[in-house]
């Protein structure tokens, strides 16, 4: 089964990159894009991604705080947060509100993260 994906990172270059990855993968169907919370929740509606790569931080705020719209949205979809945070309480915060998992930026390859989102 092709997976629909949405990369969602206010760093164009991190949502370029992911992208080509991902469509480059006969795994992915469908590849979507946002770079704020506000455009994810509208994809999110749009399109019922079947897996969401999240930046922890975007809009001045963390995922958290769109974590409970992704899920009522997308029951179905594995969240996943790319971050370079590593402060543990915020980490326990968004796998407790939703997130399947956490990848970290600083230490996890392209080749990693892709494996992640379509595993």
């Amino acid at each position: 089964m092709a997976l629909r994906v949405l990369v969602v990172d206010d760093e164009p270059d991190i949502v370029d990159l992911m992208t080509i990855w991902l469509e480059d993968d006969p795994r992915c169907k469908a590849v979507e894009r946002a770079s704020t919370l506000e455009q994810a929740l509208q994809v999110t509606q749009a399109s019922n991604p079947d897996v969401i790569l999240l930046d922890f931080r975007l809009d001045g705020q963390t995922s958290a705080s769109v974590l409970a719209a992704l899920r009522s949205t997308c029951p179905e979809a594995r969240i996943l947060i790319h971050t370079a945070n590593r402060e543990e309480a915020d980490r326990a915060q968004v796998l407790a509100l939703g997130a399947d998992a956490i990848l970290e930026k600083a230490t996890v390859s392209v080749d990693a993260i892709v494996e992640a989102v379509l595993a």
